[in-house]
């Protein structure tokens, strides 16, 4: 068992409720040493936690590799974190739009990359993580083969199973940006 000890202040023995994110098995008051010694379970509170946060910590970090190999154009290795089963949402009427499959979204990024011959970037701003989801905020850039600049905003919400793949997507963007791209500067 842990055991932490908090010294109380003023040598005034008082029972102080702690605000920790943890479970207390149990407490004793140090009598004159003015301590309050906590015991946390080694299977309660803050373990569990750990094990939470290590796991939404790797979560993120597939998620930034995700986008840092899409960047380098590194799509295979991107879509090797994406598993074979994956849902991936785009909203609106575009053609793109619609749940794909793994295979069927690989497809509109080939499209994507002829579209941006110079390259295509989908850079992370903020990321946030709970349990099996992540929320990722991001920017692209890139210029289209038509010249004109696509600089979109993006809400990405991944779930990911226990083998680590990305199972699901819900790729949220501004989609009226994008078919003007699509339509090109002569509308």
């Amino acid at each position: 068992m842990l055991q932490r000890k908090y010294r109380l202040d003023n040598g005034v023995t008082k029972l102080i409720i702690l605000a920790l994110p943890l479970f207390i098995c149990s407490y004793s008051l140090g009598g004159q040493s003015n301590e309050v010694v906590v015991q946390e379970c080694a299977d309660k509170g803050p373990f569990e936690r750990s094990e939470q946060e290590e796991k939404v910590t790797a979560n993120k970090k597939t998620i930034q590799s995700f986008f840092d190999n899409f960047n380098e154009n590194k799509i295979s290795d991107a879509f090797a974190l994406v598993s074979e089963d994956v849902k991936w949402w785009v909203p609106g009427t575009l053609p793109f739009s619609g749940t794909k499959t793994k295979a069927e979204y690989l497809g509109i990024v080939k499209r994507i990359q002829e579209g941006f011959p110079q390259g295509f970037k989908l850079n992370v701003t903020h990321m946030i993580g709970e349990e099996t989801m992540v929320a990722a905020e991001v920017e692209s850039l890139g210029k289209h083969a038509n010249g004109m600049t696509y600089n979109n905003k993006y809400h990405f919400l991944f779930t990911i199973g226990n083998d680590g793949k990305i199972i699901a997507v819900k790729e949220y963007m501004d989609t009226q940006h994008l078919a003007n791209i699509l339509a090109g500067p002569h509308r």
